[in-house]
């Protein structure tokens, strides 16, 4: 059925009796399938553990989650969501376009996020991007939380950014921008 959102939970001994280690919902009103995989990625934390990495998409889009295994709890490191094509994650733990190879974040081992000037990510659901860098322009499209968007090389306009988001181009509020991949606790 379109337009139907999923939910994901894992639970600390497989069962739905322990606790959780991570919940997420996913989908988009324009989805007409999901598809999701969990599976044991690169030490990313240099814990000497391999980590969890939780893949899940739809026809429209894709995220992938890292799960870190922590004495407090799991901590899921958010790589973004893209259009499609989306990324990988190469050798030196950087991520990187499928489609071109460019890069579009660093690694960054002691804040154990991923980081970009060029590339960043939405914060907060449904946020206007707008055609100029004025609260009452008209909205070109929404940006969704974790979307990983193009910053091109302009200057900031008062509180305003210019971005491109999967080709369109608009103005959003910076309290709206992350340079640096979100992070969510489960404890």
């Amino acid at each position: 059925m379109p337009g139907k959102f999923v939910r994901y939970t894992m639970y600390a001994d497989g069962q739905k009796n322990g606790r959780v280690i991570f919940e997420e919902n996913y989908g988009s009103t324009r989805a007409s399938y999901w598809t999701h995989r969990l599976e044991i990625g690169k030490d990313l934390d240099s814990d000497g553990r391999k980590d969890l990495v939780f893949y899940m998409g739809d026809d429209t889009s894709d995220e992938t989650t890292y799960l870190f295994q922590k004495r407090t709890g799991f901590k899921a490191v958010y790589a973004g969501s893209t259009g499609l094509p989306s990324y990988s994650i190469d050798p030196q733990l950087a991520l990187v376009s499928t489609m071109n190879k460019t890069v579009l974040a660093n690694w960054d081992r002691s804040a154990e996020v991923w980081q970009s000037n060029k590339y960043a990510w939405v914060k907060g659901d449904c946020v206007a991007i707008r055609a100029q860098p004025n609260p009452k322009s008209r909205i070109v499209t929404l940006g969704f939380d974790r979307n990983l968007v193009t910053v091109p090389q302009s200057q900031p306009v008062g509180d305003w950014i210019a971005i491109d988001d999967d080709g369109r181009s608009g103005w959003i509020n910076k309290k709206y921008l992350s340079f640096s991949s979100s992070v969510r606790w489960f404890k």
